[in-house]
């Protein structure tokens, strides 16, 4: 399975970001594959595994938390087509 994530709001507006299977870190550490420009996102702030069938996101601790269609997640969550995936100010659309 492939994943398109699209930024719907923050910048830079209107990217799509196209991950294969595998593990994906967003944060603005210099390690993570996903660096979000702002102090809102942790260094580590989430990491999203993407599967032959699925996408999951778990959040890594973060202090503003990951959030999915505005609902903070605790633990792994599968996220589905037309989830808004929220880390920081940026929002990003599964498609």
């Amino acid at each position: 399975m492939d994943v398109e994530l699209r930024v719907v709001e923050g910048q830079p507006h209107g990217k799509a970001l196209h991950f294969a299977q595998g593990e994906f870190v967003i944060g603005r550490g210099p390690e993570c594959h996903v660096r979000p420009n702002s102090a809102w996102v942790g260094r580590q702030h989430c990491l999203l595994r993407v599967t032959g069938d699925s996408a999951l996101i778990r959040d890594l601790g973060s202090d503003a938390g990951t959030l999915v269609n505005g609902n903070r997640i605790i633990g792994e969550r599968q996220l589905k087509v037309g989830d808004r995936l929220q880390v920081g100010p940026v929002v990003l659309e599964m498609r």
